[in-house]
């Protein structure tokens, strides 16, 4: 088996990409667009895993179930991301959850790495090189939105890079 390219998160549920789509149609920004049904907020990066690898993965997401009640996350903002000064991304930004750190923390304890400080939860809603930065119309992007997301689940991620971009595929869910 070779190599797959694989990562952690909380996939976007139906509801919440039909309010990414209706933004991203609305927005006049010329960057790609990231297809709603491939938003997701990461709680573990991607790294390549083989056959024992997915299994090691699949085992830690399945050691978790009831260690984390399900909780809601708040959506409240869409800038620029991740370096304000040298932005690449647009995305939304969430508030703090307790319960989403806790939960990327037992995922990157359960890998032995350390877990991200200040964990900040965001939804990538498109992307652009820093250099065309300039060329965009906006340099300011700070609008207020008030999208939730109930979280029940987070799910093990394929994800098959391309030049139109990637393609996301759920291998296996974890409920809370």
């Amino acid at each position: 088996m070779n190599k797959l390219r694989v990562f952690i998160a909380l996939p976007a549920s139906p509801p919440l990409q039909r309010l990414i789509g209706a933004w991203q149609a609305g927005s006049r920004l010329p960057i790609r667009w990231l297809a709603p049904a491939g938003c997701h907020v990461t709680l573990v990066p991607p790294r390549y895993a083989g056959e024992a690898g997915l299994a090691a993965l699949a085992a830690l997401g399945n050691s978790l179930r009831g260690e984390i009640k399900p909780f809601t996350l708040h959506f409240d903002m869409i800038t620029f991301g991740p370096d304000r000064k040298r932005p690449r991304l647009v995305w939304a930004a969430g508030e703090r959850a307790p319960e989403l750190e806790k939960l990327q923390g037992l995922l990157a304890a359960g890998l032995g790495e350390p877990g991200t400080r200040d964990f900040l939860p965001h939804l990538t809603l498109g992307r652009f090189r820093p250099e065309d930065f300039r060329r965009l119309p906006v340099k300011e992007l700070d609008q207020p939105i008030d999208w939730l997301e109930p979280v029940t689940a987070f799910s093990l991620f394929r994800s098959d890079l391309s030049a139109q971009g990637a393609r996301y595929t759920v291998l296996k869910n974890f409920e809370l």
